[in-house]
């Protein structure tokens, strides 16, 4: 920023310095217009450039408030446990995360298409289905979200395929405050990774501009 403040104060100065010795030469040419335009400009490209970082920031500090509330996609039906459901929700809300309810396929569909969920919990089954043959699915519709299994009998082969379907995290169901925690550690994580993936260009851009 000082290197742009000094190039165009040099400038600046060379074109006053030099509008005698050319109305000397050309004493009935009038330059003084080509004169005021040119400093009005160079004011003006310091004007910008003092503005590019201040609204930069502004724009960083709104792109961190909207997302400190992450849309988060439930697919898990807690209905037989309304004990776990409060838990449940509860731990995603510490993580200072939205809870989307889905309780079909249709209705997941949709939630992820309009909301873009950074952040799915979902069980072994959803709707009928093997969560195995589900994932793909929400994969196409949303290629890097975040995926947390709840699942506490699995057998360890249905938990190989699911690492290597691309879940991100397995946790137990939430039965009690230690099991919340894990959930909302996870929870955490999963933000986290998400925000380094989308911050990652306005991070590199933010330093060429002098924000910080």
């Amino acid at each position: 920023m000082k290197a742009l403040k000094n190039i165009t104060l040099t400038a600046l100065f060379t074109l006053l310095a030099s509008s005698p010795a050319l109305a000397s030469t050309a004493g009935r040419v009038d330059n003084s217009g080509f004169i005021v335009w040119a400093f009005l400009g160079f004011c003006a490209l310091i004007v910008v450039a003092q503005l590019v970082p201040a609204v930069m920031v502004m724009m960083g500090i709104v792109k961190d408030r909207r997302s400190t509330m992450f849309p988060v996609m439930i697919a898990y039906n807690t209905e037989h446990d309304k004990s776990s459901s409060s838990l449940l929700y509860n731990a995603v809300r510490q993580a200072d995360c939205t809870p989307y309810q889905v309780n079909s396929v249709s209705e997941s569909i949709e939630v992820l298409r309009q909301q873009k969920p950074a952040i799915l919990i979902v069980g072994a089954t959803f709707d009928g289905s093997n969560v195995l043959d589900m994932i793909p699915i929400f994969r196409h519709l949303q290629k890097d979200i975040k995926i947390i299994l709840l699942a506490d009998s699995a057998s360890e082969g249905f938990l190989r395929q699911a690492r290597a379907a691309g879940i991100f995290y397995h946790a137990l169901e939430p039965r009690d405050a230690e099991d919340s925690q894990e959930l909302q550690l996870a929870l955490q994580c999963a933000k986290e990774a998400s925000l380094k993936r989308t911050q990652g260009v306005w991070q590199r851009l933010t330093p060429m501009f002098g924000a910080r």
